[in-house]
C-alpha cells in the first residue's frame, strides 16, 4: 500500500514502466521510490514519509578562552550536541598540540536535540607560544562525519606589565589596534584597576564566534591577540567591564 508515502507525479500516467530504483532522493535519511515509465514519457517518485533514525551528533564549540595569560593550568571543556533522532552514548576526545594532550570522556544517553558541556581530565598548562585545540566526537554509524570535528587555536600572552609602562595606568582604554586585521587581530587594553572583563567575537547574523577573553585581570596593559580560523568578512566585537561597554566593526581577511 501507499500510506507511508507521499506520491509526487510529475505526468499523469505511468504506463510501461521501464524501472524502479530505491534511493535517498531528498536528503532526510530514508528511503524513497523513483520510477521511469517509457511509453509514457514520465518519471515519478514517492517520498517516504516515516521518520527516520538519524544518528548525528557534533561538537559545537570549544569553550577555552582563544587568549590566555602565559602559564594558565585548567581543564579543557568543549560541549557536544546530539543533532539526531535517537538517544546516543558516545566518546569525546580532546587532543592538544604542541604538549601532546589527549583525553577521552564518554557521553551517556545524549537525548536528542539536547546539548552537554564536558570537562576533559586530566588538567594541562598553557605556557608560551600558540596551541591548537581539536575536539571530536566518535558514534559509529555517525551520518554526517562533516561536523564531529572542530578545531581551536589558543594564544598566550605575558599578563604582566610593559616596562616602559610600569607605573599603574590612570585612566581606562580600550581599541582594536589594526583594522582590517590580516590573519589576526590584536586588541590593546589598559585597565587602571583590577576589574573582571570579557571580550567576544560575533558574526553578521549575531552568532558567537569566539570568546577571546574572559576572567578577572589586574591593573595594566594588554595587548590580546585574536587569531582565529573563521573565513574572511566582517565581525563584531564586544567589550564588557563593570563599568565600560565598548563595541565595533572588525574587518577580518586572510
Amino acid at each position: 500500500g501507499d500510506e507511508n508515502f507521499i506520491q509526487h507525479t510529475i505526468a499523469d500516467s505511468f504506463n510501461g514502466a521501464w524501472s524502479v530504483h530505491a534511493i535517498d532522493l531528498d536528503d532526510d535519511y530514508d528511503v524513497d521510490v523513483l520510477g521511469a515509465a517509457y511509453s509514457a514519457n514520465e518519471i515519478t517518485w514517492w517520498e517516504n514519509n516515516l521518520d527516520p533514525v538519524v544518528q548525528d551528533v557534533g561538537t559545537i564549540s570549544i569553550d577555552i578562552s582563544s587568549s590566555l595569560p602565559e602559564d594558565t593550568t585548567l581543564n579543557p571543556q568543549a560541549t557536544v550536541k546530539n543533532i539526531g533522532t535517537d538517544t546516543e552514548t558516545f566518546d569525546v576526545t580532546c587532543e592538544i598540540n604542541p604538549g601532546g594532550y589527549s583525553s577521552t570522556e564518554t557521553v551517556t544517553d545524549l537525548t536528542p536535540g539536547d546539548s552537554i558541556q564536558i570537562t576533559f581530565s586530566p588538567d594541562f598548562m598553557f605556557s608560551a607560544g600558540p596551541y591548537t585545540v581539536t575536539v571530536y566526537t566518535q558514534l559509529p554509524g555517525d551520518v554526517n562525519p562533516a561536523n564531529d570535528s572542530l578545531v581551536k587555536i589558543i594564544e598566550t600572552y605575558d599578563p604582566g606589565v610593559t616596562e616602559e609602562d610600569s607605573d599603574k595606568p590612570i585612566r581606562f582604554s580600550f581599541g582594536l589596534k589594526n583594522n582590517p586585521a590580516q590573519g589576526h587581530a590584536v586588541f590593546n587594553l589598559v585597565l587602571s584597576e583590577a576589574t573582571t572583563v570579557r571580550l567576544r567575537i560575533y558574526d553578521v547574523s549575531g552568532r558567537l564566534v569566539d570568546e577571546v577573553l574572559s576572567g578577572r585581570k589586574a591593573a595594566g596593559y594588554y595587548s590580546i591577540p585574536w587569531t582565529s580560523q573563521a573565513t574572511a568578512g566582517i565581525y563584531f566585537y564586544k567589550f564588557e567591564a563593570p563599568w565600560q561597554h565598548k563595541g565595533g566593526k572588525l574587518v577580518f581577511i586572510r
